[in-house]
């Protein structure tokens, strides 16, 4: 059995990014390991990111490969996020995570909080 079906150990990488009114672009996050097996996204903010700014997780070359880009207006409730696609499949290289923002700026204050789930022998 591979490790994400049986004995493998749960870890988190989290960011939490201070909005400061960040134009469309990319925010680095974090760095999954080779071999990791991706459970789950959890996005958390503070604030609502509005009705047009939107959001994607993935990786370069594949800005969505996590997460679709929408827009994200609910504020302070722990929202699970993951294609279906790429999860519970490993990777096979360590990938530099990003959040890629499109449409409009980010709000001027508040805070955004990014958690990813994964498993590894």
């Amino acid at each position: 059995l591979n490790p994400y079906e049986n004995g493998g150990k749960v870890k988190v990488l989290s960011e939490t990014i201070t909005l400061a009114s960040q134009a469309a672009g990319t925010i680095d996050l974090f760095t999954i390991p080779e071999g990791a097996v991706v459970k789950s996204f959890e996005i958390t903010s503070s604030v609502t990111l509005g009705g047009t700014a939107t959001i994607a997780i993935g990786i370069s070359g594949d800005t969505a490969k996590y997460k679709a880009a929408a827009t994200f207006t609910t504020a302070n409730v722990p929202t699970k996020a993951g294609k279906a696609a790429a999860l519970l499949t490993p990777t096979t290289a360590a990938e530099d995570v990003i959040l890629t923002t499109a449409a409009a700026a980010l709000p001027a204050s508040g805070t955004l909080h990014v958690v990813c789930e994964y498993v590894i022998d």
